[in-house]
């Protein structure tokens, strides 16, 4: 599953997220390659929808692969229902 590929600090930056714990958004995540943060974007995105679907996520990356990487991620899980 999902969560078993989660670290530790997955976990806790989902959490803080989901829960504002830094105050409002912006949330900036940032890292090298291969360190998780598309899957942790992925994971935050789907808790916050979860509380209430209602909610609205924008997403920025420096580049269009990263942003092209996280709406692929979503359409496995949402579907075509994004928008």
């Amino acid at each position: 599953s999902i969560s078993d590929c989660l670290t530790e600090s997955h976990k806790d930056a989902i959490f803080a997220i989901c829960n504002e714990e830094h105050g409002v958004s912006p949330f900036i995540l940032n890292g090298p390659p291969g360190t998780g943060k598309t899957l942790t974007i992925v994971e935050a995105i789907k808790a916050i929808l979860r509380m209430d679907e209602s909610n609205r996520v924008l997403i920025c990356t420096p580049a269009n692969f990263g942003a092209d990487r996280v709406a692929e991620e979503l359409m496995k899980h949402f579907g075509n229902v994004l928008n």
